[in-house]
């Protein structure tokens, strides 16, 4: 291959027109709400939509006890690897199925991803669960999805709204609730395009609006009309010559994570529209690492960002294409 060839490659991956989209967040958030209104949306604006079902409410629906509280430890965990199990061929299931789709942009919705069993369980025993499972949380929260919207319960602001009996899934107290959903909060974080709706807000109304505006920016529909800050924790040497993070200004007990990030721009083409700036990304930390390719492209006068998981394999191919 020349380099003028690898300067200008053919994006043409069977993917890149799928996007996918998890709605997670604390019980009694409307998620269910938001999801038939953002697929109705997407619908009128061309894209064939996809929805995922919770695999937990499946699985209730089937006959099986989920109230984790009457569970030991063991009973918890092989709850959460069915339940994981399940959650991944689904989710495979409906990304094979949008590959079917051709000439229209698939958006896949998905109610509650893979990591929102951690929310359920011990830090010990999430873990171990990862380990047994043979995966990571980089690998199943980054590759897996393309954006994460995470709506927050309505126990969390809105008290008066919180109902428990709403779901039959559902069996929190309004502070196991906001528990639960602070822990959401956390285990998904790390997402590049993470976006939560809370409910400083007027009316329910309004939440549903601002999570279909955020589905918008996640598509590339705003570029140009949002910005996201991100910080740079010096490293400093502590006892022994050991090197450590210390995040400034944070509140004790408050999280965070510590990532490498490579960003290589690249030559490429698409038939999509004019390509504006293209480049492929590796992030991630403890040798667990997720590849992106993002492109920017301009069409009848608009500009719109699109992103994709690739694989190591493609990111070091096209990572020859660097300009």
């Amino acid at each position: 291959m020349t380099p003028s060839t690898r300067r200008n490659r053919m994006i043409s991956d069977s993917r890149v027109n799928i996007t996918r989209i998890l709605l997670t967040g604390g019980p009694c958030a409307g998620k269910t709400t938001a999801l038939a209104a953002i697929s109705q949306d997407l619908t009128q604006l061309g894209y064939k939509v996809l929805v995922v079902p919770e695999a937990a409410t499946l699985i209730m629906k089937g006959g099986a006890m989920i109230v984790s509280s009457g569970f030991t430890e063991q009973q918890g965990l092989l709850f959460q690897k069915a339940l994981m199990k399940l959650q991944i061929s689904l989710e495979d299931s409906f990304v094979d199925i949008g590959q079917m789709v051709e000439g229209t942009p698939v958006v896949i919705l998905i109610d509650r991803g893979l990591l929102d069993g951690s929310a359920y369980v011990s830090q010990n025993n999430w873990q171990a669960l990862l380990d047994d499972l043979g995966c990571n949380t980089v690998m199943l929260r980054d590759n897996r999805y393309d954006a994460v919207l995470h709506l927050v319960t309505a126990a969390d602001g809105a008290e008066k709204f919180y109902a428990s009996l709403n779901n039959e899934a559902r069996y929190e107290s309004v502070e196991e609730a906001v528990n639960k959903d602070r822990k959401l909060r956390e285990a998904y974080l790390g997402h590049q395009k993470w976006y939560m709706v809370d409910n400083s807000v007027d009316d329910f109304n309004m939440k549903i609006n601002k999570a279909k505006e955020r589905v918008q920016e996640a598509l590339g529909h705003k570029v140009g009309q949002s910005f996201y800050k991100k910080f740079l924790l010096k490293k400093n040497v502590g006892a022994q010559g050991v090197r450590t993070s210390v995040p400034v200004n944070f509140d004790k007990g408050q999280s965070f994570e510590e990532s490498l990030c490579y960003e290589t721009f690249i030559g490429c083409t698409t038939s999509e529209g004019k390509v504006i700036e293209s480049s492929v990304e590796k992030k991630g930390n403890n040798r667990a690492f997720t590849y992106t390719h993002k492109i920017l492209i301009e069409r009848n006068g608009q500009k719109m960002q699109k992103k994709r998981s690739i694989s190591a394999s493609e990111y070091v191919e096209l990572e020859q294409s660097k300009v």
